[in-house]
């Protein structure tokens, strides 16, 4: 073979070889990219639910012992003895309260009624992934429901909590029978609402929720909401409809009484 055909054969034969390589290398850096790619996908971490549940368990007492209705058992701390035939209230507005102050409003309106033990079991779902420290409800319906439209599930009518006269809920209904000085036996009704009567109840609380379910233990003792601070004397407030100007002072009286008739007994 000529020198010079040797010399452009071998210079052909190395940069065929240079570009063989080049090719083999940008394929195996190609592969290597999709296979990481792929990997990527297959091993990013599953986050799960951002969110939990929290079912709230009711139990209304006097003082430690689970309410009997129609029973003439009790004795509040004015000296009255007394029997309870109905109890009826609106829980709403459930929230909850991390320690930073941020909070999670459930915007629930459900009716506690003694007479109904479903009604005591309350479900409240897609409450944020978190750590709270305590809990803050409303006793009553806030004023965009209160005149509103929306009648539907608990604040349906039929529930017998709704003045039709007056447009307004009922917030709070307590009532039976006690034992007058005379030893006979009156009537007593307890009806909150309107506005004013609106009460609103903080309860610490320690709920850490990570996609899971917890139950939170939420008891009320009716003696305590005619004896703390303000007590009660059937006697004298036997009856009390909420709707004259004139009830407002036993409305404040009530407002502060139960506030402090709740307490968290457990979270599970």
């Amino acid at each position: 073979m000529h020198a010079g055909h040797f010399k452009k054969w071998s210079e052909s034969s190395t940069f065929m070889g240079m570009f063989r390589t080049t090719v083999l290398r940008l394929i195996l850096a190609f592969t290597l990219i999709s296979v990481n790619v792929g990997c990527d996908k297959d091993e990013a971490p599953d986050t799960g639910p951002t969110s939990g549940n929290v079912t709230i368990r009711v139990t209304n007492l006097v003082d430690s012992l689970p309410l009997q209705l129609g029973q003439l058992l009790y004795s509040n701390a004015a000296g009255n003895q007394y029997e309870v035939d109905m109890l009826r209230y609106y829980l709403t507005n459930v929230t909850f309260i991390k320690s930073d102050g941020s909070s999670y409003n459930t915007r629930n309106y459900d009716l506690v009624n003694e007479e109904d033990s479903a009604s005591k079991v309350i479900t409240l779902k897609g409450i944020p992934n978190g750590e709270y420290t305590s809990i803050r409800f409303l006793i009553g319906i806030d004023s965009t429901h209160n005149n509103g439209l929306d009648q539907t599930g608990d604040l349906d009518p039929i529930y017998g909590m709704y003045w039709y006269w007056s447009t307004d809920y009922i917030f709070y209904k307590h009532e039976g029978f006690y034992m007058d000085n005379g030893g006979n036996l009156q009537p007593m009704h307890f009806h909150m609402g309107t506005a004013p009567s609106l009460t609103t109840v903080s309860l610490p609380a320690s709920v850490r929720l990570s996609g899971n379910s917890k139950t939170i233990d939420l008891h009320f003792d009716l003696n305590a909401s005619c004896s703390y601070p303000n007590v009660i004397d059937f006697n004298i407030d036997n009856n009390h409809q909420s709707t004259d100007p004139s009830e407002r002072g036993w409305i404040d009286e009530m407002r502060q009484n139960i506030s402090l008739s709740f307490r968290v007994a457990s979270v599970q």
